[in-house]
């Protein structure tokens, strides 16, 4: 009876393993909404970053562990574009407040982000995908 028992406390126990290790593969985990209302992505050295689209622009923000603004006078950063045709693009980000804004007027239309922070000597970098395009409904029938 006690084989049993631990035997099924084991099974149990990989297949939770197995859930959590599933959630954090190889796309990373799942974050919420970001504290300015974009998408978060797990960075290096602990951080975490924010992409929002706003007015034809994009922003991006460095966040703490917890999801806190991270910004100090200190940080610089860039923006590596590639886009679906092959090509790439390197921008300066600009000091926007609490993030950056990137300056270029193509900089949404990317396939690929890879965002390059300088912290206090430490380098910080995230990739964002571009966000799914919403679904053309104009060709459904009624």
């Amino acid at each position: 009876m006690k084989k049993i028992i631990s035997m099924s406390l084991f099974f149990f126990a990989l297949v939770i393993s197995s859930q959590t290790f599933a959630q954090h593969g190889a796309k990373g985990h799942a974050h919420a909404a970001g504290p300015h209302g974009g998408t978060v992505e797990s960075a290096t050295e602990g951080y975490h970053s924010e992409m929002v689209t706003k007015n034809a622009k994009l922003y991006f923000y460095l966040l703490d562990a917890n999801g806190k603004t991270a910004i100090s006078k200190a940080v610089t950063g860039e923006v590596l574009l590639q886009f679906a045709d092959g090509t790439t693009k390197t921008v300066m980000l600009t000091s926007s407040g609490e993030g950056f804004v990137v300056n270029d007027p193509k900089a949404t239309t990317f396939a690929n982000a890879i965002v390059t922070f300088q912290n206090g000597g430490k380098t910080v970098s995230v990739k964002f995908k571009a966000p799914a395009k919403a679904a053309d409904n104009h060709n459904h029938q009624h």
